[in-house]
């Protein structure tokens, strides 16, 4: 399983640049932008397929993973062709993301929190996160619209964030005595 894994990221990495070359391309508007992007968005679609295939547990968060990229590559491809249904695509994109989100969310990028099992606090400790992270933004957005209660949701905001790093600062110390 894990030499499958490694095998299948270096394919998986490649295509991901030639998406950021295709959009380069896009961006200074020269040919072959949309062949590669589309050969970036099918290998990441078939790639990832291939590796959610050769996983032999597969659980919840590991399908629900495979429909956030699944979804992420067909919604480039619908976007790129203006292909109609896309708001369907985007719609269950966003619902996959927010569930990775608060049931993996900050614990994937924490090289401690790989080995543990999802909990109760975990989530909810994601959740904090998520909320916070969507308020600061909601409430920037809010502002330069100059709409009421802005001020109060990006307060919020950094608020919540500011209670995630603290939590996640005094929790480490704690470690560190306890090692």
């Amino acid at each position: 399983m894990e030499s499958d894994k490694k095998i299948l990221s270096i394919p998986l990495r490649v295509s991901m640049c030639f998406i950021l070359v295709g959009f380069i391309f896009k961006m200074l508007h020269w040919q072959l932008a949309s062949t590669i992007l589309t050969l970036a968005f099918v290998s990441i679609l078939v790639l990832y397929a291939l590796r959610f295939w050769n996983k032999p547990k597969k659980t919840f968060l590991a399908y629900n993973k495979l429909i956030l990229i699944s979804f992420w590559a067909i919604n480039g491809l619908i976007q790129m062709y203006h292909l109609p249904f896309a708001l369907y695509t985007q719609i269950i994109l966003v619902i996959s993301l927010i569930l990775w989100a608060i049931l993996e969310g900050t614990a994937y990028f924490s090289k401690e929190n790989k080995s543990k099992k999802l909990n109760t606090s975990l989530i909810i400790w994601n959740l904090i996160m998520v909320l916070g992270s969507i308020a600061i933004m909601s409430g920037g957005f809010f502002m330069l619209l100059e709409w009421d209660y802005a001020l109060a949701l990006l307060t919020l905001g950094v608020f919540l964030i500011t209670i995630y790093v603290f939590k996640d600062v005094f929790a480490q110390e704690i470690r560190e005595e306890n090692s």
